[in-house]
């Protein structure tokens, strides 16, 4: 749980569930797409990435040549979700933004 109680991980987090929820039958996305939807800078989209299983999508890199990525398990973030937006809304880090 260290490792994905960072800030900048939680939001890489919800970014490629929220991206995913809108954008639906797409897994993986590119940096520039995380950027957009979490307001991170790329540096710490990576750092982050780091920190969570991360998977690179090869099907479409072979296709299109463009590096996509997803989040493993993308299917338990809702209850990942449900359980840390409580104990964090004491906390003014903005996550639901």
């Amino acid at each position: 749980l260290n490792k994905i109680s960072d800030l900048n991980t939680l939001k890489v987090i919800f970014g490629l569930f929220n991206l995913h929820v809108n954008n639906k039958g797409v897994n993986s996305f590119s940096i520039e797409e995380i950027e957009k939807e979490t307001k991170l800078e790329k540096d710490k989209i990576n750092k982050a990435m780091n920190n969570l299983d991360i998977v690179f999508d090869k099907e479409t890199f072979e296709r299109t040549k463009e590096e996509k990525y997803s989040l493993a398990h993308l299917d338990q973030v809702p209850l990942l979700v449900a359980m840390l937006i409580p104990a964090l809304e004491k906390y003014d880090y903005n996550i639901k933004d």
